[in-house]
């Protein structure tokens, strides 16, 4: 008997062993990408998670579910600092594998130095306040700009006519000092403010230096010439089709002959271009000619030169459309050469008519300033906003933003800054986290 029973016992030994090996060996075989890349999966099968579509997938995939539950303990703990940073994010959709052949171009753009905007390379905003400067006044005594680059937020306060800069990493203010922003504003571009002075370009450092560029070579008079950014530096249009690329900070670079176009008796003859089209996009500059042509100039070219790429009409229609109005009904609709569509709610590459990507379930960007270079912009629909992540087409839980404000600007994938009726605020979306950065003197 005590020989039976003994048997017996370990016969239920083995079999328990058995069946742990069972249950090790499904958790080596899992799907799932290794824990650091995959701090967004975890925490859509957190138990304590209470949005109905973060729970539901994870219904439908009990092996990935319990392969979760099965990782160690360490393994949580290492994944402890994103998940406190970022928002939940929902199971991937049909649409990952596409998204993130988007996200590819998206971040190439972003680093190509040749998107405008506010890149990895530079900030330029242009004179368009209802894009470029959220105003955030109470009543009409205290009116704010604001514009960030980088880890610095640039403000103007029209009250008094004062700058000041405020460090999003330290939380502190710097004063500036800066020209009035109700003069004749044309640009900024990473941190100086260029305006016009009479008959002169002016470029203000905002820390007390400035520059006269009314007079670098090639061009006699600003108020005659024509200026386009293309992401690189400048392209200068004197309307005596003559056509000038310069450096950020006006540097010379070129000068560039009109292009010609073959007349009769074997003669050629000056094409004039409409400056009211010169555009740029994808790192070359385009224009109309008076011929119905398109010309096409590439500004990293050894000896750049206008070149035609044939009729107007044959263009893409996409691209005739930002072409016809200097680019400026596109100016930094998203990023860069990729613009958004909310009829067909699609990605399109502007230069090429070519739809990049179709957004499905995901939701639509904010619009300029959504994207800062990483693995999501900022979506929103029906008044609630989420991180679309293209990397595996998932969207965070809602952002968790303020109950009432003035006035919203996004900064980076962490911060935007909002106004109410006490003053302006720095916010944390992910964390909820509030800093003051001015408060309005109260009556």
């Amino acid at each position: 008997m005590r020989k039976r029973a003994l048997s017996i016992l370990l016969c239920a030994a083995l079999a328990l062993s058995l069946a742990a090996c069972g249950g090790g060996q499904t958790g080596s075989n899992s799907t799932e990408p290794p824990a650091e890349s995959t701090s967004s999966d975890q925490q859509t099968t957190k138990p304590e998670s209470t949005q109905p579509e973060e729970t539901e997938p994870a219904e439908t995939k009990p092996t990935e579910t319990e392969s979760e539950e099965t990782q160690p303990a360490e393994t949580e703990s290492e994944e402890t600092t994103p998940a406190e940073t970022e928002p939940e994010e929902t199971q991937p959709t049909e649409t990952a594998p596409e998204a993130s052949a988007f996200l590819a171009l998206l971040q190439a753009e972003y680093q190509s130095d040749t998107a405008l905007g506010l890149t990895g390379q530079h900030a330029f905003f242009q004179d368009q306040p209802y894009y470029t400067f959220p105003v955030f006044s109470k009543g009409q005594h205290e009116a704010y700009m604001l514009f960030g680059f980088g880890d610095t937020l640039y403000v103007f306060c029209a009250n008094d006519r004062t700058w000041f800069a405020y460090d999003l990493s330290t939380k502190t203010q710097t004063p500036l000092t800066g020209p009035d922003i109700h003069i004749d504003f044309r640009f900024f571009l990473d941190g100086a403010v260029y305006y016009m002075d009479g008959y002169a370009l002016i470029r203000d450092d905002l820390h007390g230096n400035t520059v006269n560029l009314s007079n670098p070579a090639g061009i006699r008079d600003f108020r005659d010439v024509f200026m386009r950014y293309y992401g690189g530096g400048f392209l200068c249009y004197d309307y005596n089709n003559d056509t000038y690329l310069y450096t950020g900070d006006m540097q010379k670079i070129a000068s560039i002959s009109a292009p010609q176009q073959e007349a009769a008796h074997g003669l050629t003859e000056t094409v004039q271009l409409d400056p009211m089209t010169i555009c740029a996009a994808g790192g070359k500059i385009y224009a109309m000619g008076n011929n119905s042509h398109l010309y096409s100039l590439d500004p990293t070219a050894a000896t750049p030169e206008w070149t035609d790429i044939g009729e107007f009409s044959a263009q893409p229609e996409m691209f005739q459309e930002f072409v016809q109005f200097g680019g400026d009904t596109f100016f930094q609709n998203f990023l860069g050469r990729y613009y958004y569509s909310d009829d067909d709610r699609c990605f399109y590459d502007i230069t090429t008519g070519e739809t990049v990507f179709e957004l499905g379930e995901l939701y639509a960007p904010v619009g300029i300033k959504s994207y800062f270079g990483g693995d999501s912009y900022i979506g929103y629909k029906d008044k609630e906003y989420r991180m679309v992540n293209l990397a595996n087409g998932t969207m965070s839980d809602p952002l968790m933003l303020p109950e009432k404000y003035n006035g919203l600007y996004f900064l980076t994938d962490t911060y935007c800054a909002y106004s109410d009726d006490y003053g302006i605020f720095l916010w944390n979306y992910l964390t909820g986290e509030e800093t003051t950065i001015v408060m309005y003197e109260q009556n």
